[in-house]
């Protein structure tokens, strides 16, 4: 089971592809759980951005979703796949799963002494 193994990989922060479409063009690319499935409904009715906040053996995770749209018509000439879908339609989705703690001290790192 997917879910299983996101569990297992938890170690660090992890980006993902999802297709949006209902035509991957590889297998894995599809939602497998109950986030990613909300997430892409979620997303092809307009939202732009769906999260939520997880726990994975005490530690707490972000998860988010944007979508991935069909930006131009220029997108089509190596997709051609998405030549239906409408300028700006989502096609697809990157998921995000970040440790919350690991979030917390990078942006504080980033962002530097107050």
């Amino acid at each position: 089971m997917r879910v299983a193994r996101i569990r297992r990989s938890f170690a660090r922060d992890r980006v993902e592809f999802l297709d949006a479409s209902g035509e991957p063009s590889n297998d894995e690319n599809v939602a497998s759980d109950e986030f990613e499935k909300a997430a892409i409904e979620k997303l092809l009715r307009g939202e732009a951005f769906v999260d939520e906040v997880i726990t994975v053996k005490g530690n707490p995770y972000l998860r988010a979703a944007t979508p991935i749209p069909v930006a131009h018509k220029k997108c089509v000439l190596c997709h051609e796949n998405y030549a239906a879908a409408k300028e700006f339609q989502p096609i697809g989705a990157l998921v995000y799963t970040v440790p919350i703690e690991w979030s917390h001290r990078r942006v504080t790192r980033l962002a530097g002494p107050h």
